[in-house]
């Protein structure tokens, strides 16, 4: 079975019981990444996602057993709603790489693995969300804090809410720009 190195960075990946680490402790201290708010999901939430040019944060990391590099990847998906392409990976044996959002990282994941003492076996794949930034093309606004802030007050109470509490539960450390503005401007 592959060793997969699972990159996350918000509370739907870190969720107990979303994936099957072999550690139940995500690890701190994984590549640095940009990140910030700026994806809309098909059920109106806004998530983190890479974002070229956006502060970058060391993510969470774990390890994970999986029967195939696409089993990881449909795992991965499967948590975001998304396709496979919209999961990024690093084969860490062949080289090969997909990453639609900030491909120039990719080297710097892959430093970084090289960097880490595994205690368990080698992993040959790394995998992280992949959704690209498309606040403008969903609300055909630019994703300026003001606009940010006027979607999110025009969410039903119940997807506001589910909203703030994913904004709290970012992991420690990582705090993209507009999460702090939200969650002092939402009126939480």
């Amino acid at each position: 079975m592959p060793l997969v190195v699972v990159l996350a960075w918000d509370s739907l990946a870190l969720a107990e019981g979303a994936l099957c680490p072999l550690s139940g402790e995500w690890r701190k201290g994984g590549p640095r990444l940009p990140l910030e708010i700026a994806y809309v999901a098909h059920d109106l939430s806004l998530l983190a996602v890479l974002c070229r040019g956006a502060p970058e944060f060391p993510v969470m990391w774990n390890l994970m057993e999986a029967g195939s590099a696409a089993e990881a990847v449909w795992s991965l998906a499967k948590i975001y709603g998304a396709k496979p392409e919209e999961i990024g990976y690093l084969d860490l044996e062949s080289g090969e790489s997909w990453c639609r959002t900030v491909d120039e990282k990719v080297p710097e994941i892959k430093r970084w693995v090289d960097s880490q003492r595994f205690e368990e076996k080698t992993p040959s794949l790394v995998i992280w969300n992949d959704l690209r930034p498309n606040f403008s093309r969903k609300t055909r606004r630019e994703p300026t804090k003001e606009n940010v802030l006027r979607f999110i007050q025009r969410l039903p109470e119940e997807k506001r809410s589910r909203l703030i509490d994913y904004l709290r539960d970012m992991p420690e450390g990582i705090e993209p720009p507009l999460r702090s503005y939200l969650l002092v401007n939402i009126g939480t």
